[in-house]
């Protein structure tokens, strides 16, 4: 997994995105450079320079694997894919003829950023030598990058890669700085060098926060594919730089949920629950240590940080909001900003306070215990602009990764027609494969709340028409960007959702949850999520109530403002969960190309193009270019097919750009990640118990390193598993095909009886049903084994073909599967062998049995070229809830 920066430069690709010095002002701004196409042989000259864009995509040869994980330090698995550029074509929807001036990024500020081999601090590798390569947006007179001794000078472009950094054993940290003329900018990786292992996944802990003086326990977690069983791990507590201050003890994979916390025994998850009781505010870190049998070290993974935070009282959370609404009351009654900001600055509960640049009149400022305000105070008829607080409303180029997707609106009750979001959604509905089309609609007004946004990174498509605009620049000198753990030190892009400020729901005290089935909730308060860490045989899980928002709002993630909560490029980057699966996302808000802060969160994240406005943007054309771009894409399947690049007219120095791969594959045909390797359970649906392992019950998967698995209720988790996914059979197809494994508690003992746990595999059209597995506990039973022993004896098993068909020949003169006939006795149909398990968790009586992998081979031929289908994976627990069964299933494809 790498991005390949020589194939970049090879073919002129460079991300494009403009953006507007000091734009956001309505009015045509002085001396503005905007961001211009490089191209390709085979593309269309937008008037740049084009050796010197080449220039800016050329870094030195061989990169190095991308790694970012979930938001814990850890390294990602997901594939960083080539950055395609934005040819600047003829804008049939806007009379503005004007080309971008030759300029490749966004200059407003100086921003730079590690993409690999981490992206979010941290990185694991297993080789003593690496490279780093990541962007650089507002051109830079330098680049160079320091690791103790060792040092180096960097091609300066959009991308840019170093050259061979060697590595001491343990924890190397390597900083990489952009110079020009004053400006410097900065980004810092932690790379872990264990030779021999390479954590792909890294420890995880929840909850990630803790209230001080609030006892909690916090789980930790390490599913690495490389651990091989009874290999020892140890969780250990660390300092901020990395140093291992005591260990703290072993972390274990025996599915005791109530004694250890571990969810599933036998699955390849390493867990470790303790009790954590901060005395005041500040980090904790954490880390997993691996005893390799090849070597007497321990390999240590990166960093994991849980925060101990103080709560938010009410009375301080009603207190910022006053302050907030006498400075816009302030603005309402003609003080001009900087008056307004220099007010703000002599308040006592404000620490710092400042303005948007330009003249967009937005107005940003820190209280003294580190909440994060702001005031949305841009010109009528823009997606910056102010209002009333929002109020409820009744595989040779990168894939799509998903097809699930998001339209968020939260102002849509005020921006009316101007808004993108009913006609993006109806774009997808219309589109010959609708499979993007979202079943919830426009989520709209407060229904695009915080919860909505913490979603997205599931999604494969995210469409968001909001206001916007960039804040927090000047912060930095009081250490700002340090204390939140952001990566740029200016301006922060900052979103607004739907969700208003209700300042009596942050919690103060601790609740315990538990979920169960009908309150997968754990009946928390209104706004919090029930994070389980312990459990009781046979599913349901006990934990304690999480106040996501709160925590954000002390952590810099989220701001409150005159309008309802704003989101940081943090709040992003906490919650990409998996990492967004090769995702296409669609800023549709003032100033969210200003700088280039929130797509380089986004691309470290997952997502592979990003688009946004560079300045200050008239709703109505906005929602034009929005609408041509899902249009386009819907026709064709390629992001860039409905781009183009353009200026607002109605705001000249604002543009309308797109940074990452301009031919995304975003189309409608095909299985996306039915070999499980793209995340857990990427591009699939699903409820109850479902999950990606890299193993269980003894078994791996029969290709790559994961696979997934669907349950009766396992772990935590007491109800029914269920997967499926939403897609086109391409003309032509004729098979689908796959592995499954059937493992459960009732063989052998209740063969023949009424417990008949089963597992289905159907595709479903608009108009047929074909079913590809449909096997019970009986059907895969031996005929001797239990009650099935009263069965006749049997000359041979049915053909798995036959399998979902009426029935079957039983006789050995059958030549091939002739699916007709009658079968003498369910009991062992489909006997194709059975095995021990050695899995916990199933049953009281043990793991049970399980079959060998089956290949299922079925045609699909009929369904080929007909519209979607939805593929449903799922299991049924028949007679009882203590004895389950689970079934792996890896790569499905169709062929």
């Amino acid at each position: 997994m790498r991005i390949d920066f020589k194939a970049l430069a090879a073919w002129g690709v460079v991300g494009v995105l403009a953006t507007v010095g000091a734009a956001c002002t309505g009015a045509p701004a002085a001396g503005v450079a905007d961001a211009a196409a490089a191209v390709d042989s085979g593309g269309e000259d937008a008037g740049a320079d084009t050796a010197a864009s080449v220039a800016d995509a050329a870094p030195t040869d061989g990169a190095v694997g991308d790694v970012a994980a979930e938001d814990t330090g850890a390294e990602d698995t997901r594939e960083v894919d080539t950055v395609e550029h934005d040819t600047v074509d003829a804008d049939s929807a806007a009379p503005d003829t004007a080309e971008p001036p030759p300029v490749a990024f966004p200059e407003a500020e100086l921003l730079l950023r590690i993409l690999t081999p981490g992206g979010h601090g941290t990185a694991s590798v297993s080789g003593s030598v690496t490279r780093l390569g990541g962007v650089l947006f507002g051109g830079a007179d330098s680049v160079t990058w320091d690791l103790g001794s060792q040092g180096g000078a960097v091609e300066a472009g959009t991308f840019w890669e170093t050259g061979p950094i060697a590595l001491a054993e343990g924890d190397n940290v390597v900083t990489v700085t952009a110079r020009r003329g004053a400006e410097v900018a900065t980004d810092r990786v932690v790379v872990t060098y264990a030779p021999g292992f390479r954590f792909e996944r890294g420890l995880r802990a929840r909850p990630r926060a803790v209230w001080v003086g609030e006892p909690t326990q916090v789980v930790f977690t390490l599913s690495e594919a490389l651990l091989a069983d009874g290999q020892s791990v140890v969780l250990a507590r660390a300092d901020a730089s990395g140093v291992v201050v005591e260990p703290v003890g072993a972390m274990v994979d025996d599915g005791e949920t109530d004694a250890s916390g571990d969810e599933l025994g036998g699955d390849g998850v390493r867990t470790r629950r303790v009790a954590i009781t901060c005395d005041g505010p500040g980090p904790r870190y954490f880390r997993a240590g691996v005893a390799a049998a090849w070597a007497s070290d321990t390999a240590w993974s990166p960093l994991v940080r849980v925060d101990c935070l103080e709560h938010l009282t009410v009375e301080d959370c009603e207190a910022h909001r006053a302050v907030l609404a006498a400075a816009e009351q302030a603005l309402a009654d003609g003080d001009d900003v900087a008056s307004v900001v220099e007010v703000l600055r002599q308040a006592p509960s404000v620490e710092a306070a400042g303005a948007s640049p330009g003249a967009s009149g937005g107005v940003w400022l820190q209280f003294r215990d580190g909440v994060l305000g702001a005031l949305l105070n841009g010109p009528a008829g823009t997606r910056g602009a102010g209002g009333d607080e929002p109020v409820a409303w009744a595989e040779s180029v990168p894939r799509v990764q998903s097809r699930r997707a998001s339209v968020l609106a939260p102002f849509l009750s005020e921006l009316g027609a101007t808004d993108d979001g009913p006609r993006v959604v109806a774009a997808l509905e219309e589109a010959s494969c609708a499979v993007f089309a979202p079943p919830e609609g426009v989520l709209a007004n407060a229904g695009a709340s915080l919860a909505a946004f913490r979603g997205l990174s599931e999604r494969g498509l995210v469409s968001v028409s909001t206001h916007g605009d960039a804040l927090f620049g000047g912060l930095e000198s009081s250490g700002g960007a340090e204390r939140y753990g952001w990566h740029h030190d200016g301006a922060q892009e900052v979103l607004w959702t739907g969700s208003p400020v209700r300042c009596e729901r942050l919690v103060q005290e601790p609740y315990a949850c538990t979920v169960a089935p009908g309150a997968s909730s754990g009946d928390c308060p209104s706004g919090l999520r029930c994070e389980v860490t312990a459990g009781e045989l046979g599913g349901g899980g006990a934990g304690v109530c999480v106040d996501d928002t709160q925590a954000d709002l002390r952590r810099g993630r989220v701001v409150m403002t005159n309008r309802g909560y704003a989101v940081t490029p943090a709040f992003f980057e906490r919650y990409r969960g998996e990492g967004y699966p090769n995702s296409l996302v669609n800023l549709g808000a003032c100033r969210s190309f200003y700088n280039g802060s929130l797509a380089s969160e986004l691309y470290a994240s997952g997502a592979r193009a990003v688009t946004g406005f560079t300045g200050v943007v008239d709703s109505a054309w906005a929602r034009d270019r929005v609408v041509a771009l899902f249009t386009g894409l819907t026709e064709g399947g390629a992001v860039g097919r409905g781009y183009s690049a353009a200026e607002d007219p109605h705001h000249p120095g604002t543009w309308w750009r797109l940074f990452g791969a301009r031919d995304l594959d975003a189309s409608g045909f095909g299985v996306v990640n039915g070999d499980f390797e793209a995340g857990a359970l990427a591009g699939w649906a699903g409820e109850g118990d479902r999950r990606g392992v890299s193993r269980f019950a003894g078994s791996t998967p029969p290709g790559g390193k994961r696979m997934g698995l669907v349950s009766t209720g396992l772990g935590f988790t007491d109800e029914s598993g269920a997967l499926s996914q939403r897609f086109c059979i391409p003309p032509g197809t004729v098979q689908v095909s796959f592995y499954w494994r059937f493992i459960s508690s009732e063989f052998l003992r209740w063969c023949g009886t009424n417990y008949q746990d089963r597992f289905t595999v159907v595709l479903e059209g608009e108009e047929e049903r074909v079913t590809l597995v449909d096997a019970r506990v009986d059907d895969l039973c031996p005929p001797f084994a239990g009650e099935c022993a009263a069965c006749p004896a049997l000359e041979m098993a049915c053909d798995l073909v036959c399998m979902g068909e009426p029935g079957c020949e039983a006789t050995a003169a059958r030549d091939g599967a002739s699916c007709v006939g009658t079968y003498p006795c369910m009991c062992g149909r489909f006997y194709v062998g059975l095995d021990a398990a050695t899995a916990t968790g199933l049953g009281p009586d043990g793991a049970g049995f399980q079959t060998p992998w089956i290949h299922a081979v079925k045609s699909v031929a009929r369904l080929a070229g007909q519209g979607p289908v939805t593929l449903r994976v799922f299991v049924t627990d028949i007679g009882d809830q203590v004895y389950d069964t689970a079934v792996l299933i890896d790569d499905l494809e169709l062929r």
